[in-house]
């Protein structure tokens, strides 16, 4: 996680550098790349402490997060393509951004509801 929280506070920095210093537009460029690759770390350790807590999660939680995620990527897409017009670079830029965390909110709902779960989560 702590790998995460430092790509995102780096591609943040260079955002605000790009947008308020040099007063050009921050995408595409290698911001992107930052916050692309943070979400990846965040899967990671997600995924290897709820990973620990499989045989916990209920079927009803295996069908309604995937259809959360889905149904986030879907939403964003019509409402982006609606915006801009066109599928540019832009677009696809921001629809991995989407993808990343449409994948990353899920599982992190999913490790909330695992780790209340457990027997040492605080009651």
């Amino acid at each position: 996680m702590g790998i995460y929280f430092f790509l995102l506070a780096f591609g943040e920095i260079i955002y605000i550098v790009y947008f308020y210093v040099l007063e050009i537009d921050a995408f595409p460029s290698m911001v992107g790349v930052f916050f692309i690759s943070s979400s990846l770390f965040a899967f990671v350790h997600l995924s290897m402490n709820i990973n620990y807590f499989k045989k916990k999660i209920s079927k009803k939680t295996k069908i309604i997060l995937p259809i959360m995620g889905v149904t986030i990527l879907l939403s964003y897409a019509a409402l982006s393509l609606n915006q801009i017009g066109e599928a540019n670079l832009d677009f696809f830029v921001e629809l991995l951004c989407a993808i990343n965390y449409s994948i990353l909110l899920p599982s992190a709902i999913l490790g909330i509801i695992v780790s209340r779960k457990t027997q040492y989560a605080a009651t």
